[in-house]
């Protein structure tokens, strides 16, 4: 996932990534993700999100949660990094390498879930 635009005070952009998020998760538990790359099958899932601008607490508290509720039951590693730097900020360790991660953040289309369940 890439972010261009300023999180801002009032979390004008978390909306969207919740729906990103509800696609990338109906993406993988509903076996898309399987049928579109079978060769991946059996490797580790992993979620990251480019952001241009630093994340403010409201995002940092709506992933912390989607970390715990969502990501870590299924296995599914999550990230952070910063666009334009070589820092990524990790919330599951290991940290995924190129070898053990789907393709996830290429998922197209897709129907979310409710957006309720985030």
């Amino acid at each position: 996932m890439v972010e261009m635009r300023p999180w801002g005070e009032h979390g004008a952009n978390l909306p969207d990534l919740q729906e990103k998020l509800n696609t990338y998760l109906n993406y993988v538990e509903g076996g898309q993700l399987w049928r579109d790359y079978p060769a991946m099958a059996g490797k580790k899932v992993a979620f990251r999100l480019h952001t241009q601008y630093p994340l403010t607490k409201r995002e940092e508290n709506f992933l912390e949660i989607v970390k715990r509720k969502y990501l870590e039951p299924r296995d599914i590693s999550w990230s952070i990094t910063p666009l334009g730097t070589s820092e990524t900020k990790g919330y599951n360790s290991p940290e995924p390498t190129p070898g053990n991660v789907t393709p996830a953040a290429s998922a197209p289309g897709g129907r979310p879930p409710s957006a309720a369940q985030l």
